[in-house]
């Protein structure tokens, strides 16, 4: 079999293709379209070792299920998958921001950064963005992240708590106020515990 009659086969049993993978999305970081690509990859496999459409058939299926179980982790499992769905990733944060209603703001990761990243310095920025979780590989440990700044993880960890105290400090001075509106006492306490139930201590 050719790899024209892979990829065209793939295309006449597209529905039952999906149907099958559908199942899957629940454990898996992709959107069910995204499976068409494993099936192509499966395709192209069965092709390779079948020599008429009965046994291509065969052989595509089983390739498939080994494709798919490469990707999609054990539904059982506590970890899932630690990947990000393609749809919420970035490469970088956007230098330019749109002015957000503080009405918008739910004060999540990406709000809370946000409203307070123009005050901090680029290390500061790129330190939270790997923290919190904002970059393609989701969020990561302290070795994780002092790998990718060069430095160790005892100096991640106290890079990120002085982020945090200033990040309190800019708070209760009311420079971010315009765009964190917590309407407290004490705002600078509340975003702190707002970090501490987002963010626990982070695993070594």
């Amino acid at each position: 079999m050719d790899f024209d009659f892979a990829v065209e086969w793939v295309k006449l049993h597209k529905d039952s293709i999906l149907r099958f993978a559908r199942k899957f999305v629940n454990f898996s970081p992709y959107e069910v379209e995204d499976f068409i690509s494993a099936a192509n990859e499966a395709s192209l496999m069965a092709a390779l070792q079948s020599t008429d459409e009965v046994q291509f058939r065969k052989q595509f299926w089983l390739s498939f299920r080994a494709v798919l179980r490469s990707i999609v982790p054990n539904p059982q499992s506590e970890e899932w998958s630690s990947s990000v769905p393609s749809h919420l990733c970035s490469a970088d944060i956007p230098d330019n921001i749109p002015h957000t209603s503080t009405q918008c703001l739910d004060y999540t990761t990406e709000s809370i950064l946000l409203s307070v990243r123009e005050y901090l310095p680029d290390t500061d920025r790129k330190l939270l963005y790997l923290v919190l979780g904002l970059s393609p590989e989701g969020k990561l440990s302290c070795r994780e992240v002092g790998d990718k700044l060069g430095c160790s993880k005892q100096n991640v960890s106290k890079l990120f708590k002085r982020c945090l105290r200033d990040i309190r400090k800019l708070v209760e001075a009311g420079k971010v106020s315009k765009d964190v509106n917590l309407e407290l006492d004490h705002p600078g306490k509340y975003f702190e515990i707002v970090f501490e139930e987002l963010y626990p201590p982070m695993r070594e």
